[in-house]
């Protein structure tokens, strides 16, 4: 059902009232109930972007925070009504509009991005997960990701310490953030290129290590192939341990 014009533009006004834009007086009956109006709205980005990112609202100072808060509610149009999407949509301006550059803060962008991808990996749909048959790891097993993950790519090491400290450390770094079947608890890895190059062909299809390695091997130009298949060996049998891989 349409809404009068009318109501519309007064939906719209009184929105952008509340946060905090450009808007016309708003005739009410009850003029007061405005402050309670903006109050409550403010409540609700406050409270769900300090929930969804504690460790870049902690890093901050509070008026860098409440300066965010304030430049995303005025100056973004949210593209969805589901308020738990919302630390996506306010991570993507954030980003897209370079505040780390504006506040001197270059590790925002990663810890922002870091702490949105843990969520998406908390809240992805359940699906058929592969069946296990077994823990006895041998390099011609077949093997499976956990579809519950994300590989990303960060510039600073945010993920392992503070962010003031990892502004030092300028470089490349492929993190593995997975949930676990059972619990749902969400964990991170650290990953090499090689690891990532491993994982992404497991995960293109059920291959086994002894499969992977000639790939590996072209790719990476390897020539130490007992010392790698040895390495890779091990970091299979921890990420079984971990529920990352599953022998399917």
């Amino acid at each position: 059902m349409y809404l009068l014009h009318e109501t519309k533009y007064l939906q719209e006004t009184l929105g952008n009232f509340c946060l905090g834009r450009n808007a016309a007086e708003i005739e009410l009956s009850r003029p007061e109930v405005l402050s309670h109006y903006k109050r409550l709205i403010s409540n609700v980005f406050y409270s769900t972007l300090k929930s969804a990112f504690p460790i870049s609202e902690e890093w901050l100072s509070t008026d860098e925070w409440n300066y965010l808060i304030a430049e995303f509610m005025a100056k973004h149009a949210s593209q969805t009504p589901a308020v738990w999407k919302m630390p996506l949509e306010f991570a993507e301006f954030v980003i897209a509009n370079d505040y780390a550059k504006t506040l001197n803060r270059p590790a925002l962008n990663d810890l922002l991005y870091f702490e949105w991808v843990e969520i998406a990996v908390h809240t992805m749909t359940d699906t058929d997960e592969p069946k296990g048959r077994g823990s006895g790891f041998k390099p011609d097993s077949t093997l499976a990701l956990n579809p519950y993950h994300q590989i990303i790519q960060l510039q600073y090491p945010v993920h392992k310490i503070n962010a003031n400290e990892a502004e030092k450390y300028k470089g490349d770094f492929y993190i593995l953030v997975y949930r676990i079947i059972e619990t749902g608890q969400v964990r991170f890895l650290e990953l090499s290129v090689l690891h990532v190059v491993l994982l992404q062909l497991i995960n293109n299809g059920s291959v086994s290590l002894n499969e992977t390695m000639p790939h590996l091997i072209k790719q990476f130009n390897l020539n130490n192939h007992a010392d790698v298949k040895e390495h890779l060996v091990n970091f299979c049998k921890d990420l079984l341990k971990k529920k990352i891989l599953i022998i399917s």
